[in-house]
């Protein structure tokens, strides 16, 4: 948004070496920012103008130069301080590489003054974004923002800078969202001899010891400004100038900034809120330390120790618009679960004629007017209108009432898809299944290729295995033999996935595609396509209505099982997706990422929640556990990681675990976590004390691919040496 020019301003055309200024594009107390073009390379700039208006002025040259009174020299001191550190601060910036740090092109000088030449991107300032958005930001979008600002904001203090002028003025979000830190405010301190004379601060967003005698500048002048600027997103409203406050609490003993903590907003997490009542500390010691104290603390965790905070009332990836949980036991009391809008109620309305259909196809049966096994047509014909052919009958005839397996004869993707949906197995009241610990090898069945990933189905009485070449088999769960060999993608490493029901497979197919089978019928479903290169990884949502997929091209995506379509692209540039995890209550999805981070959605709105930077190395593997109070990750370089979901314990890395861990699967009780990877052994690990318990021996040095039954009572792995290994 351009500012019209004035007498203070650069004329229009004015030229600064190389660059030509075509508008201004804003004006403060200490520079004035132009937009310029670059006219050896044709791009556009945008140039920032050292100029403190309190104690310069232009002249008709337009040279810049400090306003000296007679016998007072302070101004032309501070002026000539301010530009050296102006200089030095530009050199700074400019070895900075950061996506979330304004970079600095280079910097010159002239007219007396000196300029920034800084990459100029398309956008809007965060005050601009509010004014538009009336003035908050939702707690997924000021995730998303924040904590990159705070990534931002501690490689500027490891320099050995600060920032000093942050508010949402000077967050800048780019056309695609991304935020970066602009107009830094270092230069715009008086040196410690002049601190004493007019201080250059935006009242409300700066810390107390801003102000002259008031203590010494580091960091937490910086974390207060973030505080701040979270307070005004969160509340919005301006935060309450820190003297005011000082004014305050000496003469009425009470703060007169509204804590965060007291608004009553349940679109944000109480986590959230205390962060920005913290980093608003009058006292730069009762701040969090740092600024990535403070971006752990946005992430639920401890911000003193970077571990994940014990509250009780905190549900990390449980339901809600945050990344740990928006309501307390108090709050949960409250919300609603009657149908509130048309589409809800359409839902309950298409749910009761579900079970009605269902309920008469039972009395049907139980008249004699519909034969055993003959249900599925009927509902097929009744949904669909279509008649299954008497191929399909005949084969579903034979391999559910005979016992006979022949292989499948392909047909070619229909035309629409499929419209049926996998059915959901109702809840049990009955205690999960208790894991058997003392399991030992049964079998080991010799495979054409080795297999990278595996998959239960039809309550475990078939395995789906992918293999290194590309090709799909069902196999005999009990005996190993092949059953099927579905059409694949030769040539590339294959992946399968089964729905929560054990009815339905997807695999990795020909032309980067996706297939869908129905294996209890035999039938084919669907075809996706999307991708442009290998499927790495599939997950079926606890539901079975949705499939979420990543591939080599960087792409993640979710899409609907039953229609085929994409309903959202889960991917972030230069991220490649590596893993997928959907929480057993469908209120996340997990994508885990070449960079070491885990990005969460939620899938019902398919709204993104969180980043989550874990480490910086890939992360490989995630698991919920079945109860959903557990997490765990797991990667590269002996990296394991057990999350308490609750929020009541803290993060615990496992020792001992594989140098790579290749694949995990939480037993049908939560009790145990069976881990895969770079060793001779599969490891079983205790989930409440975090110990590894035993070792299944048998497995090649590199095991790719895990699985377990329904019931716990069967696991299969296999690995390089291409070899199924089999333990009951």
């Amino acid at each position: 948004m351009s500012v019209t020019p004035n007498s203070n301003t650069l004329p229009v055309n004015s030229r600064l070496e190389e660059y030509v200024i075509q508008s201004v594009l804003g004006i403060g107390g200490f520079g004035i920012t132009y937009l310029a073009r670059d006219t050896r390379l044709g791009s556009q700039v945008a140039i920032k103008e050292y100029f403190p208006h309190a104690y310069a002025q232009r002249d008709r040259t337009n040279t810049i130069r400090p306003i000296s009174a007679a016998g007072d020299t302070a101004d032309a001191e501070n002026y000539r301080w301010g530009l050296q550190e102006f200089l030095k601060e530009a050199r700074a910036l400019a070895q900075f590489k950061h996506p979330h740090i304004v970079r600095v092109l280079r910097f010159l000088e002239a007219n007396g003054t000196a300029y920034m030449a800084m990459e100029y991107e398309e956008g809007e300032n965060l005050s601009d974004f509010l004014a538009r958005h009336g003035g908050f930001l939702g707690e997924p979008l000021l995730l998303n923002v924040f904590l990159p600002v705070l990534n931002g904001l501690q490689a500027v203090h490891d320099a050995g800078l600060l920032h000093l002028d942050i508010k949402p003025d000077n967050i800048y979000l780019r056309r695609n969202g991304a935020p970066m830190l602009i107009d830094f405010g270092s230069a715009r301190q008086r040196s410690n001899a002049n601190r004493s004379q007019k201080v250059a601060l935006t009242p409300g967003y700066a810390a107390l010891e801003q102000y002259p005698g008031h203590g010494d500048l580091g960091p937490a002048a910086d974390v207060y400004s973030l505080g701040a600027t979270l307070y005004r997103c969160i509340t919005g409203q301006e935060p309450v100038d820190a003297r005011e406050r000082v004014i305050g609490l000496k003469k009425r003993h009470l703060d007169p900034l509204v804590p965060a903590a007291r608004f009553e907003r349940p679109l944000y997490s109480r986590h959230i809120r205390a962060c920005a009542d913290a980093a608003l500390q009058l006292k730069a010691a009762d701040r969090p330390s740092s600024a990535l104290a403070l971006q752990n603390g946005l992430m639920g965790k401890n911000m003193s120790t970077g571990s994940v905070r014990p509250k009780s009332n905190a549900n990390l990836f449980s339901s809600g618009q945050g990344f740990i949980g928006l309501f307390s036991a108090e709050e949960g009391k409250r919300r609603r679960i009657i149908p509130r809008g048309p589409i809800e109620r359409l839902l309950v309305f298409s749910v009761f004629s579900a079970v009605l259909l269902l309920v008469a196809v039972r009395g049907m049966q139980a008249s004699g007017h519909l034969a055993e096994g003959e249900e599925y047509d009927y509902l097929d014909r009744f949904l669909t209108a279509a008649v299954v052919s008497g191929k399909q009958s005949q084969r579903y005839l034979e391999e559910n009432l005979l016992g006979i397996k022949r292989p499948p004869d392909y047909t070619p993707p229909p035309a629409t898809l499929a419209r049926s949906t996998p059915t959901v197995k109702p809840v049990d009241a009955k205690p999960a299944p208790v894991f058997e610990t003392g399991k030992s090898l049964v079998s080991t069945i010799s495979l054409p290729a080795p297999a990278v990933s595996l998959a239960y189905l039809q309550d475990g009485t078939m395995l789906a295995v992918a293999q290194d070449d590309g090709s799909i088999q069902l196999r005999n769960a009990a005996s190993g033999a092949p059953v099927r060999t579905y059409v694949a993608a030769l040539g590339v490493p294959g992946v399968v996935a089964a729905s929560p029901d054990g009815r339905w497979l997807a695999f990795s197919a020909e032309n980067f595609t996706i297939q869908i089978w129905d294996v209890e019928k035999n039938t084919f479903l669907a075809e996706l396509s999307g991708h442009v290169d290998a499927i790495i990884a599939l997950a079926f949502s606890p539901d079975g209505k949705r499939l979420a997929s990543a591939s080599r091209d960087q792409t993640a995506l979710l899409w609907d099982a039953a229609s085929g379509q994409v309903l959202k692209n889960l991917s972030k540039a230069a991220n490649e997706p590596l893993a997928l995890a959907f929480a057993p209550d469908n209120g996340r999805l997990a994508v885990a990422d070449g960079a070491g981070g885990i990005r969460n959605w939620e899938p019902s709105n398919l709204q993104e929640i969180a980043y989550i930077p874990t480490r910086d190395q890939p992360v490989s593997a995630l698991a919920y556990s079945p109860d959903g109070k557990w997490f765990a990750v797991g990667g590269e370089q002996g990296f394991l990681s057990l999350w308490d979901v609750s929020g009541k314990r803290a993060d615990r890395l496992l020792p001992d675990a594989p140098d790579t861990v290749h694949a995990i699967a939480f037993s049908p009780d939560s009790k145990w976590l069976i881990v895969a990877g770079s060793g001779a052994s599969l490891q079983l690990w205790d989930v409440e004390t975090a110990q590894l318990t035993k070792r299944y021996d048998g497995v090649n040095h590199q095991t790719y691919a895990l699985a377990l039954t329904p019931d716990g009572q069967h696991i299969a792995a296999s690995g390089i040496d291409g070899k199924l290994t089999v333990w009951h």
